[in-house]
């Protein structure tokens, strides 16, 4: 009898090569499919990393590029930077802030206004308030005497006929006015032919009329009604607005109260002038009032297109 017959553990040894085995090839096969998955993953995943890599370079640098051309930008402005402020500093100098020069402005133009308030003159848009710079400190120093003559110059060398014939076309475009062109028309053709009293007399009453007619009020009109509508139509508070000005034009001067055998004291009272009491009334620079002070209504009520509310 041999050896491998005689074996008593060849039986335990064959049973614990099969188990081996057995556990070798799952082994082996969860080694192959890890590797497999290791494979299958590691593709993704490094293309995930390289595509990180690669958006952090595209998004670092524009930015770096934008750094570089804001720094390239400020040192080819500097020099620009540094021309504005010099001119800055040589306005200053010259001038004063810009503040300052604002307030002189509003100064010199609230000095026109109390200059033409105190002539009895309605303020107007196409007279330069600059032209009257120095004006109103000499009629400070000298008195209305003095002064009164150079500044009537002044106005009536700025209004000369082709500009009041332009009034008149522009008046002659608004639809509400229709009915009164006739009248304006005859106004004015008094003014430039030299007929004065004509032209204030013809004129005067449709100031009334369009104040009135646009406040929509009927019956008797008292003097104290027509200060309101005026007030109404003449209301701008701003810095550079005329309208204080030229209400204080119509409620002093062209409103005017008078009583017959007392002195008038307006140059333009239209009481004193409709009633028969004034017959001065009648040279340029007076016609030219009524005239300025129409256009000026005419204007106000038809930007705002205003049809007031008794």
């Amino acid at each position: 009898m041999s050896w491998d017959q005689n074996d008593p553990y060849k039986e335990f040894r064959r049973q614990q090569e099969a188990i081996r085995k057995a556990f070798i090839d799952p082994v082996k096969e969860w080694r192959r499919q890890q590797q497999v998955l290791k494979t299958v993953l590691s593709d993704p995943i490094e293309k995930w990393i390289e595509q990180q890599r690669e958006f952090r370079r595209a998004v670092q640098n524009p930015l770096k590029i934008w750094n570089e051309q804001q720094i390239q930008w400020q040192r080819n402005m500097e020099p620009t930077f540094n021309y504005l402020n010099q001119q800055q500093d040589i306005i200053k100098k010259a001038f004063g802030s810009i503040s300052e020069l604002l307030k002189q402005t509003v100064e010199d133009f609230e000095q026109y206004k109390i200059l033409m308030v105190r002539l009895n003159f309605p303020p107007h848009p196409d007279m330069d308030f600059e032209d009257f710079k120095g004006i109103y400190e000499f009629y400070v120093q000298n008195g209305e005497d003095e002064a009164e003559g150079k500044i009537y110059e002044l106005i009536l060398d700025n209004y000369n006929d082709i500009k009041i014939k332009s009034y008149l076309n522009n008046w002659k475009t608004v639809d509400w006015l229709v009915d009164r062109i006739i009248i304006l028309e005859e106004s004015v053709a008094n003014y430039i032919e030299g007929r004065y009293h004509s032209a204030i007399s013809t004129l005067l009453p449709q100031i009334e009329g369009i104040i009135i007619e646009r406040g929509n009020v009927t019956g008797y009109v008292s003097q104290k009604e027509l200060k309101r509508l005026i007030e109404e139509v003449l209301k701008d508070t701003g810095s550079f607005s005329l309208d204080d000005a030229v209400r204080l034009f119509y409620i002093d001067c062209v409103l005017d109260s008078f009583k017959h055998g007392q002195i008038i004291k307006s140059p333009l009272s239209r009481h004193a002038i409709l009633h028969g009491a004034d017959t001065k009334y009648g040279y340029k620079l007076n016609a030219l009032r009524c005239i300025l002070f129409f256009d000026y209504l005419i204007s106000k009520l038809n930007e705002t297109n205003q049809n007031l509310d008794s």
